[in-house]
């Protein structure tokens, strides 16, 4: 392995202080990908098109507090390993020491701000605390943190983020975009390409982008708005709410309400639980119905025929009028009503 660079910077109990670095520039002509490490602080991302990686600065704050059983050094390096170049910041001292600051408490642990110009190469970012800001790249960012936000903005590349309580705000984005959650706030707006997210308990909101839509939750609440393409949702309790949607609608839940409206000919099958069920479509549109619950309020149109199949009670038939499509629903408790705008 060689070494591009070491610094190991001091802190101690005495007041903040920062430190700033000049630029350093390295060759990324036989570099395949940039691993960057660390802990807590900021880390901003821009593009050039130099075919060079820049560290612009880098910061540390030092902490306030005891530092009585800790090593007094922090280390941040940037090396090269193979094809890969790797920016790190690594604890002082041994596993031990660094879980004893990191468990009495994190704000013991300093901060490094790293301000990177990439190329065209994929970048890897695995940090725990802080601010994550990338603009205008154009190779595939990948993304791992734990706490803070994470902004991606002005890309032609793929994006990949992991998350457990973290803010993630994707705008005007071209290319695939995949991200997973605990219980973080997630927003999307203008991508194009197709978007696979996971968000356990937060809320996620997706606006005005093309492409399949994949969305998963346990208790997380979706909204998506003026989207084209295929939706696929999948939750627990979570509640779906899909506005002037176009494409094909697939979802199921448990206990979630879900709402669908769509712009054009209806494409919808909702596997409901206990939860209302509405499907909007706009007036004078024909579709092939079949619909059904079994102990939830059943509001159907004319041309649909009501019938009875033990508990559950579904009514189905067509609906003449332009656009011809299909809606299919059941539920359990929950009601289902179709509903021209």
């Amino acid at each position: 392995m060689r070494i591009v660079t070491s610094l190991v910077l001091l802190f101690s109990t005495a007041p903040v202080f920062a430190s700033q670095y000049p630029i350093q520039e390295f060759e990324v002509a036989q570099i395949e990908r940039i691993v960057v490490r660390g802990f807590r602080g900021d880390v901003n991302l821009t593009y050039n098109d130099q075919g060079k990686l820049k560290v612009q600065a880098v910061q540390l704050e030092g902490f306030k507090g005891d530092a009585t059983g800790a090593s007094s050094n922090w280390n941040f390096r940037i090396s090269e390993t193979g094809k890969v170049i790797r920016i790190e910041v690594s604890p002082p001292g041994s596993k031990g020491e660094f879980f004893s600051i990191f468990n009495r408490n994190i704000e013991r642990i300093p901060k490094f701000n790293i301000n990177l110009s990439v190329p065209n190469r994929p970048v890897e970012i695995f940090w725990r605390e802080g601010q994550i800001v990338a603009q205008g790249l154009k190779s595939k960012l990948s993304v791992s943190n734990k706490n803070g936000l994470i902004s991606a903005k002005d890309f032609e590349a793929p994006l990949s983020i992991e998350t457990r309580n973290g803010e993630v705000r994707v705008k005007n984005l071209i290319g695939a975009v995949d991200i997973e959650s605990y219980k973080g706030s997630i927003f999307l707006e203008d991508v194009q390409g197709p978007v696979s997210i996971l968000n356990f308990a937060g809320k996620s909101l997706v606006n005005k982008s093309k492409g399949r839509l994949v969305a998963r939750s346990h208790l997380g609440a979706f909204v998506v708005q003026e989207v084209k393409g295929d939706i696929e949702f999948d939750t627990i309790r979570g509640p779906v709410k899909l506005i002037n949607v176009e494409g094909d609608v697939n979802g199921k839940t448990q206990e979630g309400s879900v709402v669908v409206r769509v712009t054009k000919k209806p494409r919808v099958r909702v596997n409901g639980g206990n939860g209302p069920v509405v499907i909007e479509f706009p007036k004078g549109t024909g579709f092939w119905g079949n619909i059904g619950t079994e102990k939830g309020a059943l509001s159907t149109l004319p041309g649909l025929k009501v019938e009875s199949y033990g508990a559950l009670r579904v009514a189905s038939g067509s609906v003449s009028g332009r656009n011809s499509g299909r809606i299919f629903v059941r539920a359990k408790k929950g009601s289902v009503r179709l509903k021209p705008y």
